[in-house]
């Protein structure tokens, strides 16, 4: 048991700090709007498919209801993480907020 949540939950946030890859773009596109807006951003669980241990998430992060960007991952953690990623490279939110 304590394996299959090892795998689950911890195993993708492990990899991605040992890595060094981890950045937390969540944080670093709501500063963004925070500072820009009186608005927030959200996100949603666009999708979710495969095994229980081994699942597959593609997060949606809106602003406005309007989609900027979707990510991938197997947390949901990590599939808004890569959204807000996202979000943050392809300048969709820099136009919303003019």
């Amino acid at each position: 048991f304590a394996r299959e949540f090892i795998l689950k939950y911890l195993e993708p946030v492990i990899v991605e700090t040992v890595q060094g890859d981890y950045q937390d773009h969540k944080s670093r596109l709501q500063e963004l709007v925070q500072a820009r807006s009186r608005d927030n951003v959200h996100y949603k669980i666009i999708s979710e498919s495969g095994p229980a241990h081994a699942r597959h998430f593609i997060a949606g992060v809106y602003y406005q209801n309007e989609l900027l960007a979707s990510g991938q991952g197997r947390s949901k953690k990590e599939a808004e993480q890569h959204a807000a990623g996202q979000a943050l490279e392809n300048g969709l939110i820099l136009q919303r907020l003019k």
